[in-house]
């Protein structure tokens, strides 16, 4: 029997394999099949090891988010005004 191409013996061996993949869930299956009366398969110690990996988010600078919300309320106070001055007019015509 092999397992990625080694020949298996009766003593443990470590097998090594990377995950070319990210992600936050890891589903590990470990499936054996015997075929004959007298072989015996075991798990000893399995070891899953990774490295953490930093995400950078840039992210936009308050300026430029304070001259946004500043212009978002000067635009919003002059159409209000513009608005009362128009209800205005017709209350008085």
């Amino acid at each position: 029997m092999t397992v990625n191409s080694k020949l298996l013996s009766n003593k443990f061996t470590a097998f090594i394999s990377s995950i070319l993949d990210t992600g936050n869930l890891l589903t590990l299956e470990l499936k054996a099949k015997a075929n004959g009366g007298s072989e015996v398969i075991a798990f000893q110690n399995v070891v899953i090891q990774g490295v953490s990996s930093t995400v950078i988010v840039s992210e936009s600078k308050s300026l430029g988010i304070m001259l946004l919300a500043l212009l978002f309320f000067i635009v919003s106070q002059i159409l209000s005004r513009q608005k009362n001055d128009d209800n205005r007019t017709r209350i008085y015509a």
